[in-house]
């Protein structure tokens, strides 16, 4: 390939900080905890008998889980499906594709498997558990913790079931939307549930970071300092036990004491918003503002629904003579408030009526404008896992643009191509005509490097709306993908004479006009582009290769299409 096409870039990750209580639950089955080396699941069916003796349901099993560890979910459930055709009730079976749905995004189909899983064996313990993790994950608080508690009766020993339990009583005893509230009693469950973990497994470090921040919400201070140090002696690298004891010094008025803890965190989570926040703050009691703006700039760019940061960074902007700059903060610091307070009035329209798909929607919608993307992704969820019947009723344009919805979160927020993509078929399976969907499902094709699925969507999409110029830009780089130069060129110009200022595209059909021989018109193209962003070193670069081409003596128009 003569060049690297080149698409927008995925800004970073806007993670929130592990702290806030977002349903990032541990998996059951197939996956461990993260400190956790014990094994999380029944036992592998097949496992330990010889080739000669494995049946073809346990050949799919087998297979399904390979593949499911290799990535490559859709071909494992596809595997696991076999075995089911030939053993519906195996709820091992169900149980491993649930695992593999989850890990494409699909969280209501995984619960359908897993229901299907409990309903043949009702005596197995890890169907209970990977269904209860994954009605917490869709904001079905109740029923889930009706799922742990049944599968900690059938298996009292499962560390991550307890850890899972923990994690959903801290949730239920927190308020993360607007003001924090506290719940004692469910916070005295939490750390039961987590100390009930850690004696199965005391290396459990995540379940003693997080008992470390229940005791700290009580007012447990000296112990939570203790549990934290517990965690950092055996794992320095602990990032939810860096950050919050990382906090709990800046709340003791010791900043001293919290700046190595949040160096740390930061050199190996430069995309913490809470971490640069914090180090706003010890910067800010030293008396360096300078540096404090910069950390709570950080951190509003990593996060842009932290209400706390921008509050500081504009105060920290007026003491530096900064006036405009504090003005605009103090702007976007009301706007975000502003979509917290909808987002409490939604959830309040949504217990009132927890049956109301619409009602449901506009909440999702709403965490989803105020950034606060796990608890988005939730909502999502837990709106799609309704019965069909309900979003007819409703609007029956309604499930399709959730899924719709869904997928462009994992697509921009989580840059997750695979669980898009699945998304994006949901909705095409419900509005096979639908020109965005195309255009969204061929861009994470591309993420995939699928390319031939992408230039199919692509040509969907622009044949229903000719004037989605993303997705021109987005065909060009699928058909530079497959070398097919003459095919670019058609897609990029088509896409240039809608939007002609648009810069990827004319640095791709520069790219695709050198890679065919034309070099006179790649150099016209590199250099309009370059009148009209200066600053373009990828362009510039290419520019400067084709003059040094053209002097040396043995050089040849179509050279650069031999480079990689």
């Amino acid at each position: 390939m003569p060049f690297p096409p080149t698409q927008p870039r995925p800004r970073s990750s806007r993670a929130r900080a592990a702290a806030e209580l977002a349903f990032l639950l541990v998996l059951t089955g197939c996956s461990e905890s993260p400190d956790s080396k014990s094994s999380t699941s029944a036992p592998l069916a097949g496992s330990g008998a010889s080739s000669t003796a494995i049946s073809p349901v346990q050949a799919a099993l087998i297979d399904g889980v390979r593949l499911a560890n290799e990535g490559r979910f859709e071909e494992a459930v596809a595997t696991f499906d076999r075995g089911l055709r030939l053993e519906p009730d195996n709820a091992k079976l169900r149980h491993e594709k649930g695992i593999a749905l989850l890990q494409m995004g699909s969280a209501a189909q995984a619960e359908a498997e897993f229901t299907l899983g409990i309903e043949a064996e009702p005596g197995r313990w890890d169907n209970w558990s990977q269904r209860g993790a994954t009605r917490f994950q869709m904001g079905r608080l109740s029923e889930a913790e009706a799922d742990l508690v049944h599968a900690l009766e059938l298996n009292p020993n499962n560390e991550l079931a307890h850890y899972n339990l923990g994690y959903l009583r801290e949730s239920r005893a927190m308020v993360v939307l607007g003001a924090v509230s506290l719940d004692v009693e469910q916070m005295e469950l939490a750390a039961q549930s987590y100390q009930r973990a850690l004696e199965l497994l005391p290396a459990h470090d995540a379940a003693r970071a997080r008992l470390a921040g229940v005791l700290n919400r009580l007012g447990r201070k000296e112990e939570a300092r203790k549990a934290y140090a517990e965690v950092l002696e055996r794992n320095p690298k602990q990032e939810l036990a860096l950050l919050e004891c990382a906090r709990l010094e800046v709340e003791a008025g010791a900043p001293e004491a919290a700046a190595p803890l949040l160096a740390r965190l930061l050199e190996q989570r430069p995309d913490s918003a809470e971490g640069h926040y914090l180090s706003g703050q010890v910067a800010e009691e030293k008396g360096e503002l300078q540096t404090a703006r910069d950390s709570y700039q950080k951190a509003v760019e990593y996060d842009g629904s932290l209400a706390h940061a921008l509050y500081r960074l504009a105060a920290v902007q007026e003491a530096l003579g900064e006036s405009a700059a504090a003005e605009q903060t103090r702007a976007r610091h009301a706007e975000v408030e502003a979509l917290g307070r909808e987002v409490s009035e939604k959830l309040a329209a949504v217990n009132s009526q927890p049956e109301n798909p619409m009602l449901r929607y506009q909440y999702a919608r709403s965490l989803a404008r105020a950034q606060r993307i796990d608890l988005a992704l939730a909502a999502y969820n837990q709106l799609l896992s309704l019965p069909q019947q309900q979003f007819a009723a409703a609007d029956p344009k309604l499930l399709p643009q959730a899924w719709l919805e869904l997928g462009v979160l994992h697509l921009e927020k989580k840059h997750n191509a695979k669980a898009a993509r699945a998304c994006f078929e949901n909705t095409l399976n419900r509005q096979p005509n639908f020109p965005l969907a195309h255009a969204l499902a061929g861009k994470a094709c591309l993420g995939l490097d699928d390319n031939e699925a992408a230039v199919e969507h692509l040509k969907a999409a622009l044949q229903g709306a000719p004037n989605l110029i993303e997705a021109h830009s987005n065909l060009g780089v699928a058909f530079l993908k497959q070398s097919r130069w003459v095919d670019a060129i058609g897609a990029l110009e088509a896409g240039l004479a809608k939007a002609p200022k648009h810069v990827t595209m004319q640095y791709n059909l520069a790219g695709a006009y050198l890679a065919r021989g034309s070099v006179e018109q790649a150099k016209a193209m590199y250099e309009r582009l370059l009148e009209q962003e200066p600053e373009h070193a990828e362009a510039r670069a290419r520019l400067a290769q084709i003059a040094a081409q053209a002097q040396a003596p043995q050089s040849a128009a179509s050279q650069p299409a031999q480079q990689d």
